[in-house]
């Protein structure tokens, strides 16, 4: 599964990997119409039996997070 800005990638091992990469953007940063998009992939993983654990990670070289931006 993807989505602007994550992708969802699920193991048989029942561990979902979750990739936060936002495209075009130095640093991956929350903002407020990204909201939409973890609800999607939450719900997404709670629907799914399949899966026991989740690691959220980034698509960044060097960073997960840099912060919200709230402007």
């Amino acid at each position: 599964m993807a989505n602007e800005g994550l992708t969802i990638e699920k193991r048989d091992d029942g561990v979902a990997i979750v990739v936060m990469d936002i495209p075009g953007e130095p640093m991956n940063t929350l903002k407020d119409d990204f909201v939409d998009t973890f609800t999607e992939v939450f719900s997404a993983v709670e629907s799914d039996d399949d899966i026991k654990a989740v690691v959220f990670t980034s698509g960044k070289k060097d960073s997960f997070i840099a912060g919200a931006d709230v402007t």
